[in-house]
C-alpha cells in the first residue's frame, strides 16, 4: 500500500522526547521567579568560569572526570535557563 505523499511522516522518538524535553524545561520555567533565575545562572556561571582552573590542577583522574562533568552540568543548566526564559529577558 503507498502512502500518500500529503500525509505527515509518524513522529520520531527523537523528535518526540526533544518536545517533551521542552515543555517540560517550559514548564519549569514559567513558574520560577526572576530572583531564582538569576541566582542560577549566576551560580553556574562561577562554576563554569572556575572549571578550567579546576581541572588543571586535578591531580587525579577521578577528580579530573568529576569536575569536567559538574562543568558540563552547570553549562547545561545555565544554557536550559536562558533558552526558557521569555522573549527580552537575557
Amino acid at each position: 500500500m503507498a502512502s500518500r505523499p500529503d500525509s505527515e511522516p509518524p513522529a520520531s522518538t527523537t523528535g518526540l522526547l526533544k518536545r517533551v524535553f521542552a515543555a517540560t524545561l517550559g514548564r519549569i520555567r514559567s513558574v520560577m521567579p526572576d530572583a531564582v533565575a538569576n541566582a542560577l545562572l549566576t551560580t553556574c556561571g562561577m562554576i563554569v568560569l572556575v572549571t578550567p582552573l579546576a581541572l588543571w590542577v586535578a591531580w587525579t583522574k577521578q577528580i579530573f572526570f568529576s569536575v569536567l562533568i559538574g562543568g558540563i552540568v552547570a553549562f547545561l543548566i545555565a544554557l536550559a535557563v536562558i533558552a526558557t526564559a521569555p522573549d527580552g529577558e537575557f
